[in-house]
């Protein structure tokens, strides 16, 4: 039906609603919009209802949208991870549902959606070569190592391993080849095989060589030598080697050597030594074992093969090789005991001295010291009773030599009169205490204020004579503290002017003289060297010959 509206003396129908159309002039009749066109997804099935339409489920593998209308694509591989059953299979989205990959190579494919291991070994569609044994492991499968015998080539095959070319068998045995192993041939004459190396035959344990012979066994074989004690004759035989006359024993120059068949022997060693081993000798310490004869107060001294008595302790002088006697050193006057003091009393084996005598004490075990306190200190000589000083110690000076000189480098002045005062100075000082330095020490003679006063060599100048001049004859250095260091003509005088023959006369005889001089007093020393060098060695060859005749008629001088 169509609504009615009604107007001022009639009425009119107004428009059907929405889902229906108008069917003649007062009735609606409802639209099939499924017939006539809807919003429906393909995959929804479009149903009609009174002035409208609805659209029916998505179908499995799509879920609705749009308030029902549309349907989307279900991605069952991101919702649910566990549709494959093994992570072996990929799961594949497609539309409206999703598939499982394939299994990959070493699987077979289980049911729809798992996978199951291939057992490559068991199905023997394996390549492993007959020489390794086929391990299956999940979707695969390995070779194990060749045999032994054999090296792996790659994955699946072996090559034989030539064991000769490692050397295996001993050098004396020829190592053959196989397949998969080796053989070691038999060792040569004089060998035993040991494995794969060969053993020596030692024929000496079999008695091989003749007596007085002993058996060396070699590498392969042996020979026979003749035994120690024993040498070759020309006739092969073995002939006794007497060690003694040969001297080739070990025995020791104390022991006797004994010539023995085959061998020696070494005799008893004699007095004073003990035998050691078969050859030697050891010295007997006759000291230590306490075998000497010795006196109690000489020390034993052992020697090689024997000792002797060393002298006797102070206080007792040797009798014989073995004992010792009193010395009387009071009869002899070698007692320490102060003269005119204290008397000598002897001891045995020692001396003591008596008391002092009055006024004065003892001072140590011999001498006596006066009982007036002595003034004198320790740097002085003081008189027989200490009463006063008599003379001081070098550097040490005044009534009681408590003074000391401060002269370092020089002579002092000193004693009980003497001033303190530097005398003189040793070479090369100068001043009131002798310190100070000369400067042209060595070069020159030194002043009492420090300067050079002249120059030791004829060749120095300057003022400290540390320069020098070079000059030939006939000229000479003008040398000197004042020199100027040239070269003058040597008879020329300083002063032409007053120059005369007789001045150069008189410098020529000079310098000709002083060498004559030097001359005839070394052909002198000459002379007398000679001479007395001739006269020892005349008594000397006199001396001899006297000796010769005195011998003559006095054989024991």
């Amino acid at each position: 039906m169509r609504p009615c509206n009604n107007t001022p003396g009639s009425y009119e129908c107004l428009p059907c609603p929405s889902g229906y159309a108008n069917n003649g002039s007062y009735s609606c009749s409802d639209i099939n919009e499924c017939a006539v066109g809807n919003d429906c997804s393909n995959q929804t099935t479009c149903v009609n209802t009174a002035g409208g339409y609805a659209c029916g489920a998505c179908p499995g593998g799509y879920e609705t949208t749009d308030g029902g209308i549309s349907c989307v694509d279900i991605d069952e591989c991101t919702t649910t991870t566990t549709l494959c059953q093994t992570p072996l299979r990929l799961c594949i989205n497609t539309i409206g549902s999703y598939d499982c990959q394939d299994c990959p190579e070493g699987y077979t494919n289980n049911g729809s959606y798992s996978c199951a291991d291939v057992d490559e070994c068991s199905a023997n569609t394996h390549a492993c070569s007959s020489l390794r044994t086929c391990i299956n492991k999940p979707g695969g499968y390995t070779c194990s190592n060749c045999s032994s015998g054999y090296i792996n080539v790659g994955k699946y095959f072996c090559a034989d391993i030539d064991e000769c070319l490692n050397n295996i068998c001993d050098p004396l045995r020829e190592c053959v080849n196989t397949e998969g192993s080796f053989i070691c041939l038999d060792c040569p004459s004089g060998y035993i095989n040991n494995g794969t190396s060969c053993s020596d035959i030692n024929e000496c344990l079999s008695g091989r060589c003749l007596p007085q012979h002993s058996c060396i066994n070699t590498p392969g074989g042996y020979h026979c030598n003749c035994s120690s004690g024993y040498t070759t004759s020309i006739y092969g035989n073995c002939t006794d080697i007497d060690e003694c006359t040969t001297n080739t024993s070990l025995c020791s120059p104390l022991r006797p050597c004994h010539n023995l068949i085959g061998s020696y022997s070494c005799q008893i060693c004699p007095a004073g030594y003990v035998n050691n081993g078969p050859y030697g000798c050891s010295d007997i310490d006759e000291c230590a074992l306490s075998q000497d004869s010795c006196s109690p107060l000489r020390a034993c001294i052992n020697t090689m093969g024997s000792y002797y008595c060393d002298n006797c302790t102070t206080g007792y002088y040797n009798s014989g090789q073995y004992d010792c006697l009193d010395i009387d050193e009071c009869y002899f006057g070698i007692d320490l005991c102060e003269r005119g003091y204290r008397n000598c009393t002897n001891t045995i084996g020692s001396y003591t001295c008596g008391s002092c005598p009055p006024y004065t004490h003892p001072n140590g075990p011999y001498l006596c010291t006066d009982d007036t306190i002595s003034p004198c200190p320790s740097n002085c000589y003081c008189d027989p009773h200490h009463t006063k000083c008599i003379d001081c110690l070098t550097n040490f000076y005044g009534e009681t030599c408590n003074k000391t000189c401060q002269c370092v480098n020089g002579v002092c002045d000193d004693g009980v009169q003497g001033s303190g005062e530097c005398l003189y100075c040793k070479a090369g000082y100068y001043g009131p205490n002798c310190d100070g330095v000369c400067e042209c020490e060595g070069v020159g003679v030194c002043s009492a204020s420090g300067n050079c006063a002249r120059c030791t060599k004829s060749t120095a100048y300057g003022k400290y004579c540390n320069l020098t001049c070079s000059c030939t004859w006939p000229f000479v250095c003008d040398g000197g503290v004042d020199g100027s260091g040239e070269c003058l003509f040597a008879i020329k005088s300083s002063t032409p002017s007053t120059s005369s023959l007789s001045d150069v006369v008189a410098q020529f005889t000079s310098k000709t003289l002083s060498g004559l001089l030097i001359a005839i007093i070394v052909i002198g020393i000459l002379i007398i060297v000679s001479c007395i060098v001739v006269t020892i060695f005349v008594f000397k060859i006199m001396g001899i010959q006297r000796n010769q005749h005195m011998k003559r008629f006095f054989p024991n001088k």
